[in-house]
């Protein structure tokens, strides 16, 4: 990777020990000549004001846990334009730490790495994704997603009637508490616990899962990374919503079609160890530790 002369550092919301070591780094990093930028991550426009001033040879910095750097993350993916690449790093200051991959004590090595072009970078895929309503031209509401895109009951735990395409190709009706599209980096979420497969995040590929399926089955299913899903809530179902990885929602309409496809390389994660990944599927608990 190219060497950032301009460094965006987001922290995380409420959490002193991040913003502490935010500032610390900032210090370090102006010291080697960087141009440092410092904001909250309840700052929306930070990251715009950033930006503003150009995206050549820039990095973003998150200390914060997996939830900061996805809302980090998508905001980056509205700013820029699909052939940029800015690096993003993660410092965990949360429990999981899936996403965010470098320890809090490792952070001076870590920054020293990125702002040297030492870090390896991998790009992962993102959806974009878009709410079509019946007899509107434009959409009501259109986004980009990290991890996932839920379609489900709003108010009544009660199941929804949905019907589902791809690529134009209907696959029938389905009735279920809810029905998800995620990234290869969201599978380690709630596709896993809607009995999706865990993908490997360089493959470039979309999982579809169904969330409860009542009295019928639907497996959930592997699909080319530019697949386009469609998602359209039935007209008899009175309310409905869409939920935007874990963070965002947007009440949908009966007759309304969530739109989904993946957009490839549209973020470019700097990467501390690429073979990492195998152990923090032990660590975080998704396979069993080996018996010694």
């Amino acid at each position: 990777m190219r060497t950032p002369i301009r460094l965006l550092l987001v922290a995380k919301s409420g959490h002193a020990q991040a913003h502490e070591t935010a500032e610390a780094m900032r210090r370090r990093m102006e010291r080697r000549g960087l141009d440092v930028c410092l904001a909250d991550s309840g700052e929306s426009e930070a990251l715009d004001s950033f930006f503003a001033r150009g995206c050549e040879r820039a990095a973003v910095v998150v200390l914060g846990g997996d939830g900061t750097l996805v809302g980090v993350a998508r905001r980056l993916l509205t700013l820029l334009s699909p052939e940029t690449i800015c690096p993003l790093l993660g410092v965990n200051f949360g429990k999981v730490g899936f996403l965010t991959e470098v320890p809090a004590e490792s952070w001076e090595s870590a920054a020293d790495a990125l702002v040297e072009g030492r870090l390896p970078l991998a790009s992962r895929l993102a959806l974009r994704w878009k709410i079509l309503r019946p007899g509107d031209s434009a959409s009501p509401a259109s986004g980009f997603a990290v991890n996932d895109v839920v379609v489900s009951r709003c108010a009544l735990a009660r199941v929804l009637t949905m019907h589902i395409a791809i690529d134009g190709h209907p696959l029938g009706a389905l009735r279920a508490d809810g029905m998800l599209v995620s990234t290869p980096a969201g599978t380690s979420g709630y596709a896993l616990s809607a009995g999706a497969s865990l993908i490997h995040p360089e493959v470039e590929a979309l999982s579809l899962a169904a969330i409860s399926p009542f009295l019928s089955r639907f497996p959930s299913m592997v699909l080319p990374a530019a697949s386009q899903v469609d998602i359209q809530v039935d007209e008899t179902t009175p309310e409905s919503f869409l939920t935007v990885d874990g963070q965002d929602g947007f009440p949908m309409k009966p007759g309304d079609t969530l739109r989904v496809q993946g957009q490839s390389k549209a973020l470019w994660l700097a990467v501390p160890a690429p073979q990492a990944y195998y152990s923090r599927l032990g660590r975080c608990g998704f396979v069993l530790p080996t018996q010694q």
